[in-house]
């Protein structure tokens, strides 16, 4: 399902190019996967019937927001993808100790892509996955107590919140 902003600059598009409701249906069920209304619509709808849009002349000359945006779908992590590997990162960041080893998201995108990048947005989709998921541990682990430090210390569990309430 998408979001209310996204319904309305569907909408938007619409009154934008003057599209009466069966045209506007219409585009919904070829290009948007076979839906009957905007809100049915799901987030590889909503983008293949916005660069359909910008193709029909919405977002004004040379618009090419959407259609980049699927033209390069599945080769690139998505949006959500990469939002959700910031944000883990950023709960392993608050959650291990400041002297302890630490582990930027550079670096960790250098090692999951091979070398290949170090920007979260040209990760593949299936380099992206791996990384949530090596995140998620790192967080686990962070959690339990699990990781001997440099010091030979391990790291701590009390305080974290995180062993009972992981969102994942």
């Amino acid at each position: 399902m998408i979001t209310n902003e996204q319904i309305r600059t569907v909408k938007t598009a619409q009154r934008f190019l003057q599209m009466d409701d069966a045209s506007y249906r219409t585009v919904l069920r070829n290009v948007g996967g076979g839906v009957n209304s905007c809100k049915a619509l799901g987030q590889e709808g909503f983008e293949d019937v916005m660069a359909y849009f910008e193709s029909q002349g919405f977002g004004g000359e040379g618009a090419h927001k959407w259609t980049d945006i699927v033209a390069t779908r599945g080769s690139f992590a998505n949006t959500r993808m990469v939002w959700m590997i910031q944000q883990l990162h950023a709960q392993y960041e608050a959650a291990r100790e400041p002297d302890e080893t630490h582990y930027e998201l550079s670096g960790l995108v250098f090692r999951q892509s091979k070398n290949r990048t170090r920007d979260v947005d040209r990760l593949t989709p299936a380099e992206a996955w791996a990384l949530i998921e090596a995140i998620k541990k790192m967080i686990q682990r962070l959690a339990c107590g699990e990781i001997p430090g440099p010091n030979g210390k391990h790291w701590p569990s009390a305080g974290l919140g995180l062993s009972k309430d992981l969102p994942f």
